[in-house]
């Protein structure tokens, strides 16, 4: 290995030992058995579709009434042609 790998290796040695940490938290709070986690839940709601739109701020619609924003728009064209979709501005 040369020195210049050495930095490199390091950052990947320390990345790959920071994300299994993080993983071992994750699974502590996991329910144990599958029906644990199904008598833990509420009732399934319905999922509606999402369409996520991402943009500047043109398409945020900075300076107009959130309904004149684009994600508006084309929720509202969607509904008009039968689909059910909620569309979310990011």
């Amino acid at each position: 290995m040369t020195t210049k790998n050495k930095p490199l290796y390091r950052v990947l040695l320390l990345s790959v030992l920071a994300l299994g940490a993080c993983r071992g938290e994750e699974r502590e709070n996991l329910p144990a058995t599958p029906s644990e986690a199904t008598s833990e839940m509420d009732e399934p709601e319905t999922l509606q579709p999402r369409i996520l739109i991402l943009g500047n701020s043109i398409t945020a619609g900075y300076g107009l009434d959130p309904e004149q924003a684009f994600p508006a728009l084309l929720e509202r064209r969607l509904r008009d042609a039968g689909y059910d979709y909620e569309v979310v501005n990011a």
